[in-house]
């Protein structure tokens, strides 16, 4: 089985090679441009725009010795993990005619602009936003990769209730996102 960081750099390749026949084949350009969104002050985030970058790196070279011509660029933007700011990105990527994004990685900024996605027909990859009205919205452009709060939290209820064998389990919420 493939370590964690090289199916996490698979998966973004692939989802960019996806990103990129879906978007940017119908137009003339031989570039296609993906724009990674994230508090990139966070380490976590640092650490997955690193995988992205290689993600970048390798569809470039597959695409070279395919003779393809398609090239890849990554606009990598900080959205402070903030709704407002957020939305100052997705109005950039739109601008710079991104094939697609991956993050946002907050609930919040999320759903602020899958909106704005949505109208332009870019898709999302979001892979850590749990907020369940990300996706109840019907929006056709966001690709969530982990489940909503909810699923989350049943499925933690139940293997909790199930390794603990316990009749009674207690959960500590916060709503607040």
């Amino acid at each position: 089985m493939p370590h964690g960081k090289t199916l996490c750099s698979r998966l973004i390749a692939g989802g960019l090679l996806l990103m990129a026949c879906f978007t940017a084949c119908a137009q003339d350009a031989r570039v296609a441009r993906l724009g990674y969104a994230a508090r990139l002050s966070d380490p976590l985030a640092q650490s997955a725009q690193q995988g992205v970058e290689l993600a970048v790196e390798d569809a470039n070279a597959q695409s070279l010795r395919s003779r393809d011509n398609w090239r890849f660029e990554l606009l990598a933007q900080d959205d402070r993990s903030n709704a407002n700011f957020a939305v100052n990105v997705a109005r950039y990527f739109i601008k710079a005619g991104v094939a697609g994004v991956i993050g946002h990685w907050s609930s919040d900024s999320a759903l602020a602009v899958a909106p704005l996605y949505e109208q332009a027909n870019i898709p999302q990859i979001n892979f850590t936003s749990t907020n369940s009205q990300l996706t109840a919205q019907g929006y056709t452009q966001i690709f969530r990769m982990v489940g909503g709060s909810d699923d989350v939290a049943a499925t933690m209820a139940d293997v909790a209730l199930s390794s603990l064998q316990s009749k009674n389990l207690v959960v500590i919420g916060n709503a607040s996102s």
